[in-house]
């Protein structure tokens, strides 16, 4: 009679021997880094300077938080600092901030606006500021149409404009003549005659 419940003693004995050790594994610590894979390694980034990005891939060493990236890197990216070679600490140079993304890959360093060289529209890096100049001449638009109604009567109206500019300034006039015809009738009427004085201003470049 004894005999026939050894059996399953036995296995209850081996279940609970198999979840004591699945817990001892769980609660082993992780596998730890060798002191120099917890110290220092490099990773390969790409530069932000006060949101401007370069696309080309540097070299970042990276150690105890701190980052050291090329001394002739840096200055492409017009940071400033004594003169040296090899690699700079960003994370020690006076007006620098620098912080990690890992998410875009990507070193942001924020310096003071004043490092930076100065941004002009256009292709050309450099850009004096335009001197305006003036020249004399004399200009004429005219803008004109007809028009003839099923009752016969035509419309003739003429939009002028005449400019004359030189050194001293600009002088413009224009107006709106219009003729109407019906039979023998002949009407003419100017209106909107305007005359303005001003400045013409054009620019070299």
């Amino acid at each position: 009679m004894n005999k026939a419940f050894h059996p399953l003693f036995l296995g209850v004995a081996c279940t609970l021997s198999g979840i004591a050790r699945a817990d001892d594994f769980n609660q082993l610590p992780p596998p730890t880094l060798s002191q120099a894979e917890s110290k220092a390694y490099t990773l390969y980034l790409t530069l932000s300077v006060n949101g401007n990005k370069n696309p080309d891939l540097v070299p970042v060493s990276v150690n105890n938080g701190h980052f050291l990236v090329g001394a002739a890197v840096l200055r492409k990216n017009y940071l400033k600092f004594p003169a040296t070679s090899g690699v700079v600490d960003v994370t020690q140079l006076a007006g620098v901030h620098a912080s990690y993304d890992s998410a875009r890959q990507q070193l942001n360093l924020r310096v003071p606006d004043n490092w930076l060289p100065e941004q002009f529209l256009g292709n050309r890096q450099q850009q004096k500021d335009p001197v305006p100049v003036t020249s004399h001449g004399l200009l004429l638009n005219y803008d004109t149409y007809s028009l003839k109604s099923a009752s016969g009567t035509a419309t003739t109206s003429t939009l002028l404009e005449g400019r004359f500019f030189s050194d001293e300034g600009s002088l413009s006039q224009s107006g709106v003549w219009r003729t109407t015809w019906q039979g023998n009738d002949n009407s003419r009427k100017g209106i909107c005659v305007m005359t303005r004085p001003g400045n013409t201003v054009m620019l070299t470049g």
